[in-house]
């Protein structure tokens, strides 16, 4: 076990939530909206078949779907209405991520653009948003493997998203909006 990995790990961890908090309590009487951005904004998988020099580069190449970069704007140019960014990734990617986003002129800033370690770790930060905020709409593919040519899901995170006083926006829909398969 590495401990500085470990202490690195916990100190985002408490960042990110701190940030995640400050966030909606200065957001609390309007429509927030969480958007994932792997494979529901931006056209992640068919990068994972190619190389590069690094997952910095990665991220940077990955294409944006244009529906959602439209969307986001409208959400973020609504004073009824905020969005925040939250992502599975390392921590280490914060920088490319928001890099990414503003080159790709989706409304995003330090203070909107949360990462965590795993799709299962967006369930705690759901749960916080419908104890801080009135209304929450999650939009959120949840899903991976399409590289390998069989779309899977985390079935467990959406079961309970699905019970949450939120609304979530999954898959089907997604596709459907972006016009396009993934």
């Amino acid at each position: 076990m590495n401990i500085g990995r470990v202490l690195f790990n916990y100190i985002a961890d408490c960042w990110f939530r701190r940030k995640f908090r400050l966030f909606l309590r200065g957001h609390r009487h309007i429509s927030v909206f969480i958007f994932d951005i792997d494979n529901t904004i931006a056209h992640t998988y068919p990068s994972l078949r190619q190389t590069f020099t690094s997952e910095k580069q990665r991220h940077l190449t990955l294409e944006a779907f244009p529906k959602m970069q439209q969307l986001t704007r409208a959400i973020a140019d609504s004073p009824s209405r905020t969005l925040i960014f939250l992502t599975a990734r390392s921590y280490k990617m914060c920088g490319s991520t928001l890099e990414w986003l503003r080159q790709n002129q989706f409304p995003a800033d330090a203070s909107n653009v949360i990462i965590v370690p795993s799709a299962a770790d967006k369930i705690k930060y759901a749960e916080m948003a419908v104890s801080e905020v009135s209304r929450v709409w999650l939009v959120d593919d949840m899903s991976y493997n399409h590289e390998n040519g069989a779309v899977k899901f985390y079935e467990k995170e959406i079961e309970l998203l699905l019970k949450m006083p939120l609304k979530y926006i999954g898959y089907q829909t997604i596709v459907r909006f972006q016009n396009k398969h993934l």
